[in-house]
C-alpha cells in the first residue's frame, strides 16, 4: 500500500506537471499574441506617422506655392499701380506744360492786342 500511495502521489504530481505545462503553453501563446498585436500596432502607428509627415510636407509645399502666387500677384499689382502713378505724373507734367504754354501764348496775344490798340 505504500507502493500505491507513491503511485498516487506520482500520478498527482504528473497531473500537476501537465497542468503547469498547459498553463505555460497558454501563457506563452497569449504572450505571442500580445507581441503580434503590439508589433501590428507599432507598424500601424509608423504608417500613420509617415502618412501624416507626407501630408504635412504636401501642405507645406502647397502653402509655399500659394505664398509665391500671392507674392507674384501682389508684385504684379504693385507694378501696375506704379505704372499708373507714372502715367498720371506724366499726364500731370504734360498738362502743366500745356497750361504754361497756353498762359504764355495768352500773354503774348494780349501784348500784341495791346500794341494794336495803342496804334489805333
Amino acid at each position: 500500500s505504500m507502493k500505491a500511495a507513491v503511485e498516487n502521489m506520482s500520478e498527482d504530481l504528473n497531473r500537476e506537471v501537465e497542468k503547469l505545462a498547459e498553463g505555460q503553453t497558454r501563457v506563452e501563446a497569449e504572450q505571442e499574441t500580445q507581441m503580434r498585436r503590439i508589433e501590428a500596432n507599432r507598424k500601424g502607428m509608423e504608417q500613420r506617422a509617415k502618412q501624416a509627415e507626407a501630408r504635412t510636407e504636401e501642405m507645406e509645399h502647397r502653402l509655399g506655392v500659394e505664398v509665391k502666387r500671392v507674392r507674384d500677384e501682389v508684385g504684379a499689382q504693385r507694378e501696375g499701380i506704379e505704372n499708373r502713378i507714372d502715367a498720371l505724373d506724366e499726364a500731370h507734367h504734360e498738362t502743366h506744360a500745356a497750361l504754361e504754354q497756353n498762359t504764355s501764348d495768352s500773354i503774348e496775344r494780349q501784348q500784341i492786342l495791346d500794341v494794336k490798340l495803342k496804334r489805333l
